[in-house]
Formats: C-alpha cells, sequence, structure tokens
C-alpha cells in the first residue's frame, strides 16, 4: 500500500468492476457512450435524435450465444415515445403544460417550456416525411390525440379577452389536429386491427348522424330551419349539428367517461369552419352547443372552464338579438344573462374532486 511524506499509509482507489457489454447499437460505439441497448433505439440515440442500428440485429443479451433473438413486436408496445421522437416531445410539452395548470404561479414559465417542446414535435414530425405504415401508424394516432389535447387546452386555458383572437386560435388549433388526421385516416384499416381500435371505431359511430336519439339540438334545428342564409351555409351548419347530436348521444352512453367530444371538430365540414372565420352568427350558436359538451368536461384539466367560457364570449359577441338562440347553452350555465358569464379565465388550481 503506498505511503505519503509523513509515512501513512494512504488507501488504494480501486475501480469497480463492471459487467462490459458487446452488444451496444453502433452509435454509441462511435460515440464512445454507455448503451442502455433499448431496441428498437436506444435512449443515447433518442435523445441525440440518431438513427439507431445494432450490428448484431435484435438480439440484446450480454453474448450472441447466451441471448434468444427478439422480435420487434415486443419492445414496440412499451417504447412507442422512443421509436417515434415526435412523439415523445409531444408527451414531454404535454406535461409541461398540465404543470403550467397545477401551478398558476408558474405558469409562464412551464406554457414556455410547452410551447416550445410542441414546436420541436411539430418539427420532427414534419421533417420525418413519414409514409403511414403498420410499424409507425399507431405512434402517429398517438400523436394526434395528444396534439389535439394540447391545442384545445392552449386555446381554452386563457386568458384571452379578444373574442377575434380567441376564435383565431381555436380555428387553428382545429386546422393543426385535421392536418395530422388527414394523415392517420389511411391507416384506418390498420388501426381497426390494432390496441387502438377503439379510436376508428368512435370515429365512425360519430361519423354516422342517422338513427339519432337525443334532443338536444332540436331548438336549434328549428331555429336554423327559419334563417335567412343560403343553401351552402345551411347545409353546412345542418351536417355540424348532426355530428353534434350524436356526440351528445355517445355522451351520454358512456355517461362521459370516453372523450369522444373531441372528434367533433374533425368531423365538421370545411365549409362550416369557413363560416365560424367569417363569424356567422348561426355557426357561431353551433359552436355553443358544443360548449355545452366541453362544459361538461370541466373537471379534465385540459378543459376547466373553457366551456362556459365559450358560451359567454359567444354570447357577449352576437349580442341581445340572439338571446333566444343562446337561451339553452346559457340555461346549461345557470345564467340567462351574457353578462353574469366569465370575460376570462381564472387562473386557479384544479378543483378538487
Amino acid at each position: 500500500m503506498p505511503t505519503d511524506t509523513t509515512g501513512s499509509r494512504t488507501p488504494t482507489m480501486h475501480r469497480r468492476g463492471h459487467r462490459k457489454s458487446r452488444n451496444g447499437c453502433v452509435e454509441c460505439k462511435r460515440r464512445h457512450v454507455k448503451c442502455d441497448e433499448t431496441h428498437p433505439t436506444c435512449i443515447q440515440c433518442n435523445t441525440a435524435q440518431l438513427r439507431c442500428m445494432y450490428a448484431s440485429g435484435w438480439n440484446s443479451g450480454p453474448s450472441q450465444s447466451s441471448a434468444s433473438p427478439r422480435a420487434p413486436t415486443e419492445f414496440k408496445r412499451p417504447f412507442f415515445s422512443l421509436s417515434a421522437p415526435y412523439l415523445m416531445q409531444e408527451i414531454l410539452a404535454l406535461s409541461a403544460l398540465h404543470l403550467s395548470v397545477l401551478y398558476p404561479a408558474q405558469r409562464e414559465f412551464y406554457h414556455h417550456q410547452a410551447s416550445g417542446l410542441q414546436t420541436r414535435a411539430l418539427t420532427i414530425f414534419n421533417n420525418s416525411h413519414l409514409e403511414v405504415n403498420a410499424e409507425n401508424c399507431i405512434p402517429i394516432a398517438i400523436f394526434s390525440s395528444l396534439l389535439a389535447m394540447h391545442s384545445l387546452c392552449d386555446v381554452v386555458s386563457g386568458p384571452n379577452d379578444d373574442f377575434s383572437n380567441f376564435l383565431n386560435s381555436f380555428i387553428h388549433s382545429l386546422d393543426l389536429h385535421r392536418g395530422i388526421r388527414v394523415i392517420t385516416s389511411h391507416s384506418w384499416r390498420i388501426l381497426g386491427q390494432s390496441e387502438l381500435r377503439h379510436v376508428p371505431e368512435a370515429g365512425e359511430a360519430l361519423n354516422r348522424t342517422d338513427n339519432l336519439v337525443g334532443k338536444e339540438c332540436d331548438e336549434l334545428r328549428a331555429l336554423l330551419s327559419s334563417a335567412d342564409i343560403g343553401h351552402a351555409s345551411m347545409t353546412a351548419c345542418e351536417t355540424a349539428i348532426g355530428h353534434l347530436q350524436r356526440t351528445f348521444d355517445m355522451e351520454r352512453l358512456s355517461d362521459g367517461r370516453d372523450n369522444t367530444f373531441a372528434i367533433w371538430p374533425v368531423l365538421v365540414p370545411t365549409e362550416y369552419m369557413d363560416l365560424v372565420m367569417k363569424r356567422s352568427p348561426e355557426a357561431l350558436v353551433v359552436l355553443a352547443y358544443f360548449a355545452v359538451v366541453l362544459h361538461s368536461h370541466r373537471r379534465e384539466w385540459f378543459i376547466r372552464e373553457g366551456g362556459r367560457y365559450l358560451i359567454g364570449s359567444i354570447s357577449r359577441h352576437l349580442g341581445s338579438y340572439w338571446d333566444n338562440w343562446m337561451a339553452w347553452p346559457n340555461s346549461v350555465l345557470g345564467s340567462s344573462n351574457p353578462s353574469q358569464l366569465p370575460r376570462s379565465l381564472p387562473q386557479s388550481p384544479l378543483p378538487a374532486g
């Protein structure tokens, strides 16, 4: 044992032994970093946005002789986000957005982080130029769903006292989700045979406007039938109302447990969204009826008082002339006076219970 200048012995520091693996990916070996050997993409490569490749195929054991090959599908289910960097970034973005709701005092910080992560997620997705197939359709479908949730929360979580800006943001969020859904719609058949088969099933159910049983939209239909609008506008609003009544029906059947309401904005025709953009009163009233569905999910962290805020904003924008059209949405909120409805969303923690 070595000694110092005073003659006392100093302890010898031994390196801690470890088992060296020779089965790391090519990139980790090239960069001389420890590989965790996760398949199909290791964490190091996923973090650095590198293409992960293994020289010895799917084998991830300590040696080629002692480990048996594993099929890629054994790893994909728990590691969707690891194999799809855009999905990982959106999960992180949504987590930051959730923190902005949980901690109002740090809202700006977390909201800034959420926006940056979402931008990165969309950039990675757009630059990937993905062709939807059986390998990536599930990550893309999950990404689409989370993106819709994020966009909806961004719009309804306020504060936004400018109704025009609010509507523009709302429509932009729908356009964003509709663009992603154009891609996933080509893989409906594949999704129908996967763990996410309930997604196309719900979409097909909402897309049907026959056999409607609810009465929530009956008065709105009656008012619309006597409205002085063109045939194309009438058809667009009627189609949106049909999908909306189907949404009410499915919400009732599931007792509000399923978030099928999120599909309605995607199913409505483009012509209807154009009417909303032009601030067509009839189209705005239809949107207020949809806000009733949002209000029923106000305990969801990404909605909160968004439905109430939307109804109040539309009521004030339209004025007293349209009170008869807005009577039912306002009555659901327990107020027939639009001036009593919130002008901005409260910045407070989540409601208990």
